[in-house]
């Protein structure tokens, strides 16, 4: 296994010294034989088993530098595959981690590489948030529900969409346009009845007859 800055003895049973700045760290290596941890490691050792593909450490102290329980950091079969199809979840639970508890932005960032192969959740915040929170599909239905909540009001349930709104606009403008035909049909009050269009039909159906058009003098 290639290990960037980390030198695989490739022997069972070789251990490595404690490593300070500038030193290359070994690690034990199984390379056949059984899987699972080494039968003891110091603390703070490293294994390596190839059978299995998993990372160990030796983990507590016995006071004597003896590791007091030997636990499982990584598997490394199951990142090498993550890796390979951008896989966050599976990288995640490669290195011992049921979710993303733990882990800061830049560290997913890091771990991620790639698009999501899986569907990520999410906390939902409350429809009227205006920060920087991630918004989830819950928060984008509930902010839009509330929108549109607020543009509605109280409009009655036959004129709250934009289809009925533009209807009865449409059918108003019949309306509209036979009352300004009717009403453009009407006489003037400034005319005086001077705009009637047969003076003398209107006479007659006013059952005034001749004598509407004689002098008063002449009236005896």
């Amino acid at each position: 296994m290639a290990l960037p800055g980390i030198i695989n003895t490739g022997s069972s049973g070789t251990t490595g010294s404690s490593v300070s700045t500038g030193q290359v760290l070994q690690f034990k290596r199984r390379n056949s034989g059984a899987a699972g941890a080494p039968a003891a490691l110091k603390s703070g050792e490293p294994a390596y088993n190839a059978v299995d593909g998993k990372l160990y450490i030796g983990h507590g102290d016995d006071g004597n530098g003896n590791a007091t329980e030997i636990k499982v950091i990584a598997d490394v079969t199951k990142l090498q595959q993550a890796a390979t199809t951008g896989d966050l979840a599976a990288a995640i639970s490669a290195i011992g981690f049921a979710s993303l508890a733990g882990f800061s932005a830049d560290d997913v960032a890091r771990l991620s590489g790639a698009a999501f192969t899986v569907t990520p959740t999410a906390p939902t915040p409350a429809s009227t948030d205006n920060s920087t929170k991630l918004a989830t599909t819950a928060f984008v239905h509930s902010a839009a529900a509330a929108k549109v909540a607020e543009i509605v009001d109280a409009a009655p349930e036959t004129m709250n969409t934009l289809k009925e709104l533009a209807d009865e606009i449409q059918q108003n403008d019949t309306v509209l346009d036979g009352l300004n035909a009717s009403v453009g049909n009407k006489l003037s009050k400034a005319s005086n009845l001077s705009d009637l269009a047969d003076v003398a039909a209107a006479r007659t159906n006013l059952g005034l007859g001749t004598l509407a058009t004689q002098a008063a003098d002449s009236v005896n």
